[in-house]
């Protein structure tokens, strides 16, 4: 007979149980960082072309700041992610 959910959690949950998984490896998840990427992207640059849009820019200097925003807010999220795994894989206490 399969364990139950609340006994699989429960056992999940146990000090032993939590402690191989910290001396384990950290596993990676591309995932939840593509889809938080993409909605803070998508909300940052709509807020700059917007803002060019509303301060009577041209089109063509909304757009050159939505992808200068778009580059740079990519750049900036990818070394912050590479920052945050290099520190989360290394056990140095």
């Amino acid at each position: 007979m399969p364990p139950t959910e609340n006994e699989r959690l429960l056992s999940e949950h146990q000090p032993n149980a939590v402690r191989a998984r910290l001396v384990g490896p950290v596993k990676a998840s591309t995932l939840p960082d593509a889809v938080l990427g993409g909605i803070d992207g998508c909300v940052t640059t709509f807020a700059v072309v917007s803002g060019a849009f509303g301060a009577g820019f041209s089109p063509q200097v909304a757009l050159v700041l939505g992808f200068a925003n778009l580059i740079a807010d990519g750049f900036s999220m990818a070394v912050s992610n590479y920052e945050a795994g290099q520190g989360a894989s290394c056990r140095c206490h």
